[in-house]
Parts: structure tokens; sequence; C-alpha cells
């Protein structure tokens, strides 16, 4: 005759194997149930008194195969993107002055590693560092409008990634506003132009249209 801890391993083994055949179910039920206000109480009451195991536990996961982890966090935010925003938002807003700190602490400790960090991403994001300069200017100035890489990339598709000026054709080309930011123009991909650099530095703070010539 078994003895009950052999009935117990033997009820969770049939419970995994039973789990493992019906996986989609299981989760579909499991969703279900943690929507139910009485499971969400239980969850939140777990979590408060067993905090630090929790997070001990994902510590351990996260270093076990931190891929796997970040693959799983940004797939959960693609799903839920409105909820995370708003989420964050909140917190940030009810802690703002604690993550300034921590931030500042941050920072201070960690300089040569922030700046090479940097360094290398704007080395390899040369068109969203142009955008960002951009939309900051824009900001600056209170001008209007807005544009991604990918639409100016379009954009220099379309004219055969040539400056418009001197037609160009194996040099970086540049943002040109056609009416330039400080006279008054928008920085929507209506008043772009490409140029090369020298082309752009020629034409200043004038209103020039090279699509049209």
């Amino acid at each position: 005759m078994k003895t009950e801890e052999e009935k117990r391993e033997a009820r969770l083994a049939y419970g995994k194997a039973w789990r493992a055949a019906n996986l989609e179910k299981t989760r579909a039920d499991d969703r279900a149930r943690s929507k139910e206000p009485r499971r969400k109480e239980q969850a939140r009451t777990h979590y408060a008194e067993n905090i630090e195991v929790i997070r001990e536990r994902d510590r351990q996961r996260y270093r076990a195969d931190p891929a796997k982890k970040k693959a799983a966090a940004s797939r959960y935010i693609e799903k839920h993107r409105k909820v995370v925003t708003e989420r964050s938002r909140a917190y940030y807003t009810k802690n703002i002055e604690t993550i300034r700190r921590k931030l500042k602490l941050y920072r201070r400790n960690n300089r040569d590693m922030i700046r090479r960090t940097v360094n290398e991403w704007r080395t390899n994001n040369p068109a969203k560092v142009v955008e960002y300069r951009q939309r900051r200017r824009a900001r600056h100035v209170g001008a209007s409008g807005s544009y991604r890489p990918s639409d100016w990339e379009a954009l220099c598709y379309c004219y055969d990634n040539m400056c418009l000026c001197c037609g160009a054709t194996h040099t970086p080309l540049t943002v040109d506003h056609i009416i330039p930011i400080s006279q008054g123009g928008t920085n929507d991909l209506d008043n772009l132009q490409p140029l090369c650099q020298s082309c752009n530095s020629a034409k200043g703070v004038n209103t020039i249209d090279y699509r049209k010539w």
C-alpha cells in the first residue's frame, strides 16, 4: 500500500502530465481565474507577504536566461503598450523625487559607461540622432510637426539618395528645412529636402526649394 507521501507525489505527477498535455486549455483557465476579484486579492496578499522571496526567484531566473526574460518582457510591453505607458506615468508622477535622486546617483557613479554607451548608440543610429536633434530644435523655437527616421529614409529614396542642390549621390545627406525653422518653418516632412553637408551650409537660413529645380 502506498504511503500518503507517495500518493501526494503521484497526484502531483499526474497533474503535471495533464497540464503538459492540455497546455492551452490550462493557460486559458488560469487567465480566466486570475481575473476574478477574489483571485486578484489573493495574488496581491501573497506578493506582499513574500515579496523578497519572489524578487530573488525572479533575479535567479533572469540570471539563468536573460535573453528569454527580455524577450518575454518585450512581448508583454508590445501587447499591453497602453496599460504599461499609463502605469509608468502614474509611477513616475508618484515617485518623481525618488527617481530623480536615483538617476543622479547612477549617472555620477557610471559616467564612463554611460558616455561610452551613448557614443556607440549615436554611431549605430545616425538617422535617429538627426531626428532627435531636429525635434529638440523645433520644440525649442516652438515649431510644429515631426517625422520619423523611416519617413526621412523614404524621402531620400524618392530622390535617389541624391543631394537636390549639387546632384551628388555618394555623400551623406543631411536634413534641410526648405523654410528654416528660425524663419517660421515647420518640422513636417513636406518642409524637408535632402542636401549634402556643404550645400546645406551654403544655403544657410535662406528659403530655397531645390525640389522645384
